[in-house]
């Protein structure tokens, strides 16, 4: 009896081991555009008390692409050239952040941009970055995220 209980949680961590390893399949981009994945990894953007100002919404050259909420990734797909994401929140006087990632894009490649919260306190002021990563870096960083949403060109 306690070998076998020994076999099944051998069992049980070697599936959390190989399901934990296994990279997120971002797709290639369409022939001719580029490919860029946004990702975010943090369940929740500060505390209950930050409810409307933790979510920062997400746009690309002044477009609206979606509100984030919890981790998860979005893929954009555009048209090479220079573009612009956006991360802000304007709630008031107090609580108004704004962060722009500029990319300048190539025709058949994909890039991948980590936003990264810095909520500390009260001060909702330059609450969040984007930054450019590897491939590498955000496979791993992003197992085990949702897709939240697919913006085609």
């Amino acid at each position: 009896m306690k070998y076998k209980f020994v076999g099944i949680i051998a069992i049980g961590l070697s599936g959390l081991i190989s399901s934990a390893q296994m990279p997120v399949q971002v797709p290639v981009p369409a022939p001719g555009k580029a490919l860029i994945c946004v990702y975010h990894m943090r369940e929740t953007f500060g505390g209950w008390w930050l409810h409307d100002v933790a979510h920062p919404d997400m746009l690309i050259d002044g477009s609206f692409i979606e509100t984030v909420y919890g981790a998860g990734y979005f893929v954009l797909q555009v048209n090479p050239g220079k573009h612009v994401l956006n991360a802000s929140k304007h709630v008031s006087t107090i609580v108004d952040t704004t962060f722009d990632q500029p990319l300048d894009v190539e025709a058949d490649k994909s890039y991948f941009v980590k936003i990264t919260n810095h909520f500390s306190g009260v001060n909702a002021h330059n609450a969040w970055t984007l930054g450019v990563v590897s491939k590498e870096q955000a496979q791993k960083e992003m197992s085990g995220l949702k897709q939240t949403y697919t913006r085609p060109d």
